[in-house]
């Protein structure tokens, strides 16, 4: 992980709202639905481009509360007149930048899992802002995910 500087960037896409809470069970789980419903019905017919983005904003409180996540690409060339599709913003601003260790199925849990371990950890002095995070998905397979501070 390395801490960088992020400007801002205007995507679009769409948006859901859910918590850690209920994406533990597959019954309230939320986010699987979004992916299917972007890829399906959205990216392949409406919105296109290169990277993907998983925006999460909204954030109730802290990881413990409710957020929206949107499935999203960049607005270049791409209209947000669809139904559902919306603009999203990723903020300017400080980021922490976690990246896998190996490339496959299971990256992107794994790195929330980083993210979680390394707040939780009170030898650290870094602070989660819960404003904007961001994971971006390459068309090569890799992932990073970026997490906003203050």
């Amino acid at each position: 992980m390395n801490l960088t500087h992020c400007a801002s960037k205007q995507l679009l896409g769409i948006t859901i709202r859910t918590s850690n809470e209920d994406e533990k069970s597959s019954a309230t789980a939320k986010i699987p639905g979004l992916w299917q419903n972007f890829h399906t019905n959205i990216y392949k017919q409406i919105l296109q481009g290169t990277p993907i983005y998983g925006v999460y904003t909204g954030y109730e409180s802290d990881y413990t509360g409710y957020f929206d996540i949107s499935a999203a690409v960049e607005k270049d060339n791409n209209s947000d007149d669809a139904v559902n599709i919306r603009p999203i913003t990723l903020q300017e601003g400080q980021y922490l930048k976690f990246t896998p260790e190996a490339i496959g199925a299971h990256q992107v849990p794994a790195l929330w899992e980083q993210v979680w371990a390394f707040f939780s950890d009170e030898q650290q002095k870094l602070t989660r802002a819960y404003t904007t995070d961001y994971e971006v998905y390459y068309p090569n397979q890799e992932v990073e995910l970026f997490i906003a501070i203050k």
